[in-house]
């Protein structure tokens, strides 16, 4: 598995490869820089 991060105009800013997630449920945390976090499971990311 491949996870990847891209900003608002579509440029790749992260990339991390060899992700051991298969059948997994994975959280993404997000911290802004004004100190606000979001967390979201894998079930409520966009699936393409």
């Amino acid at each position: 598995m491949t996870i990847e991060v891209y900003d608002i105009h579509g440029r790749l800013i992260a990339q991390q490869k060899s992700v051991k997630a298969t059948n997994q449920l994975l959280i993404v945390k997000v911290i802004y820089e004004n100190s606000k976090v979001v967390i979201k499971k894998n079930s409520e990311l966009k699936k393409v």
